[in-house]
C-alpha cells in the first residue's frame, strides 16, 4: 500500500469515503484530493503535515511508511478494538439493565407478600 492508498483509506474511514468531505476537512479542492489519491502522484510534505493535524488519531508512522496500525490511541487500542470493546460493554449494559428490571419486579412482589403477611398476622 503506497501513501496514495493510505490517503484513500483515511478518506474512507474518517470521511465516509467522500472526497468532498475529505476536501472540506483538509481545506482543499476536490481535485487536489483526487490527485493525492491517485497512485503515483507525489504527495508533498505540507499535505502530510495537514493530514496529521486534521486527523490526529492517524499514526504518522503508518501514513508515511505503512508500518503499524492506521490509528493510534493513548492506550494502545486500535479503532476496531475500541469499537469491539464498546459493543461488548453495550451488550453487557443491556443485560445488566434487564437483570436490574427483573430484580426490581421481584423485590416489589416480595414487598407485597411481606405486607400481606404483616396485615394478616
Amino acid at each position: 500500500m503506497n501513501i496514495n492508498d493510505r490517503i484513500k483509506k483515511i478518506c474512507e474511514v474518517f470521511c465516509e469515503n467522500s472526497n468532498g468531505k475529505f476536501a472540506v476537512t483538509m481545506e482543499a479542492s476536490k481535485q487536489n484530493v483526487n490527485n493525492w489519491s491517485r497512485s503515483g502522484y507525489s504527495v508533498g510534505l505540507s499535505v502530510i503535515v495537514k493530514i496529521i493535524e486534521k486527523f490526529p488519531s492517524v499514526s504518522p508512522e503508518w501514513l508515511l511508511t505503512g508500518v503499524g496500525e492506521m490509528e493510534r490511541t493513548d492506550n494502545g487500542l486500535t479503532h476496531q478494538s475500541q469499537t469491539d470493546r464498546i459493543e461488548r460493554l453495550d451488550n453487557h449494559n443491556t443485560l445488566l439493565f434487564k437483570e436490574n428490571k427483573e430484580l426490581r419486579a421481584e423485590n416489589d412482589e416480595l414487598r407485597g407478600r411481606l405486607y400481606m403477611k404483616k396485615s394478616a398476622g
